[in-house]
């Protein structure tokens, strides 16, 4: 959405004033530990969640943690092949995929600073600077063009696809 497009709909909704979002939260994921072979291998991960959002990305939802471990058990879905995650919120799963050697992993979820920065802030603090180099975090509103998706893909590994797509909570909404 451009600036214009934002005032356009706060003119046409406007809202009372909000008091300030809740700080942020931490989940933990601790890993199977069938899947931990040696000393080095990693054991957990910490999932930074936003304070508040009305898109809960607030939460780390099961569906999250069961397709984190499915992830980690299937690893030849996708090691050495491109990930896309869609409305990844605090992107467990791409963080599984990026620390099980996926080739690349770009994280979604809506283009809202608060979302993306919260996973960019998931990939620094839970992947090593190598797996960081091959993971991104990028904004993408559904339905809209997905050439800035695939470009990534294609400039980033010579791929303009990926394989997997991740979808592990997308369709969850209380008031519906």
């Amino acid at each position: 959405m451009s600036d214009s497009d934002d005032e356009i709909l706060v003119s046409m909704f406007p809202e009372p004033p909000r008091p300030p979002s809740p700080e942020p939260t931490i989940s933990i994921y601790n890993r199977n530990k069938t899947f931990i072979k040696s000393p080095e291998d990693w054991e957990e991960i910490k999932i930074r969640l936003v304070g508040d959002h009305p898109l809960w990305g607030h939460y780390l939802w099961n569906a999250a943690r069961s397709f984190a471990t499915y992830l980690d058990e299937h690893r030849d879905l996708y090691e050495n092949r491109n990930v896309l995650e869609l409305g990844a919120a605090g992107a467990l799963p791409s963080l599984v995929a990026g620390k099980n050697n996926a080739r690349l992993v770009v994280s979604t979820d809506y283009p809202d600073a608060a979302l993306i920065k919260n996973i960019e802030q998931n990939i620094k603090t839970n992947l090593t600077l190598e797996e960081q180099d091959r993971t991104v975090a990028q904004g993408y509103t559904w339905g809209r063009p997905v050439d800035q998706l695939l470009e990534i893909s294609s400039s980033r590994t010579g791929q303009g696809r990926y394989d997997p797509i991740i979808l592990s909570d997308l369709v969850f909404n209380h008031p519906q």
